[in-house]
């Protein structure tokens, strides 16, 4: 979740006398770089994966569903993101000291630190929605329908809180970055991020319950069932990135937010990007067969041992 504390300190003064950053563009401090070199990575999965999903669409010839554009929309949404955090390091200075920019710098920042808040919780709400609506495409049972029903309502309502507290949090909005602004004032922003990212582990803690009861009943090859093992396996690893941030969230210095806030920032990414691909995972059925069925169906002859010629005759 990107609810990165907001910048309420705008000073540079310290009583060591440091260098401070004059031009538009901040150069990019080691942790900056990490912002961006992340992000790149993540720019690149998601693509990749994301053609991958319409690919194999294409292959098997299903139509375009709901989901999918669920899923676009988010991707796209998810770039925005990206590129947002890259405006953060390059133009407001993510990753240096409070004292070593001007403050336009900090200014700057803390606009993109509240575009980045709406952004985040667009692009993650519509991809859990996506995800519950291809489960509830796949399995037609009717408590299981009325399960994800319930579940889908929780994701609806956890994307709109999360916008509501990004913009509500502080009034006028010009508070964001403009704590002088006269009648202006913000609740509890501690509290009000950390119980939003409990909910959102809560909220990934169902998504990822919600199909296993139906897919333990399914009877698939065995192959299916480590690269279904595979997908879950990386559904935890997104709700570990959410945990992970949430207690990121908790360690940020209000009086320097623009160093300690990097994790807080690079951890949004990573849970949103990795949710994304976790979504098209199960999709890409016709990927494994093209890339891994030949192997793994010779793998599979071999631990059959003699009798598999035998048995393929029957």
């Amino acid at each position: 979740m990107s609810l990165e504390p907001r910048l309420a300190i705008f000073t540079n003064e310290t009583e060591n006398p440091v260098e401070i950053f004059n031009s538009g563009l901040v150069p990019p401090s080691t942790e900056g770089w990490r912002i961006i070199g992340s992000g790149i990575v993540l720019l690149f999965l998601t693509a990749l994966w994301t053609y991958m999903r319409y690919w194999s669409r294409k292959e098997i010839g299903r139509p375009f569903m709901l989901e999918d554009g669920l899923n676009l929309a988010a991707v796209i949404i998810f770039y925005g993101l990206v590129a947002n955090n890259f405006v953060m390091v390059l133009v407001g200075g993510m990753g240096h000291h409070m004292y070593e920019l001007q403050p336009w710098h900090v200014v700057r920042l803390s606009k993109a630190t509240y575009a980045c808040q709406l952004l985040y919780a667009a692009s993650m709400g519509l991809v859990k929605i996506s995800i519950i609506r291809m489960f509830m495409r796949i399995f037609f049972v009717r408590r299981f329908q009325i399960a994800g029903v319930i579940v889908m309502g929780f994701s609806i309502a956890w994307m709109i809180l999360t916008m509501l507290i990004g913009i509500l949090i502080c009034q006028p909005i010009q508070m964001n970055w403009d704590p002088a602004t006269p009648g202006g004032r913000c609740g509890d922003q501690v509290a009000a991020f950390s119980s939003v990212g409990i909910i959102d582990v809560i909220n990934e803690f169902s998504m990822l319950l919600l199909p296993i009861p139906m897919i333990w009943k399914i009877h698939v090859h065995r192959r299916y069932k480590v690269l279904i093992g595979c997908m879950f396996g990386a559904g935890i690893l997104t709700m570990i990135f959410g945990a992970v941030r949430l207690y990121e969230v908790l360690q940020v210095e209000f009086t320097d937010t623009a160093y300690t806030a990097v994790n807080v920032t690079t951890y949004s990414a990573v849970e949103c990007g990795v949710a994304i691909i976790v979504s098209s995972s199960p999709l890409l059925k016709p990927v494994s067969d093209k890339m891994f069925g030949r192997f793994l169906a010779k793998t599979e002859k071999l631990n059959q041992g003699p009798d598999w010629k035998e048995k393929e005759t029957r």
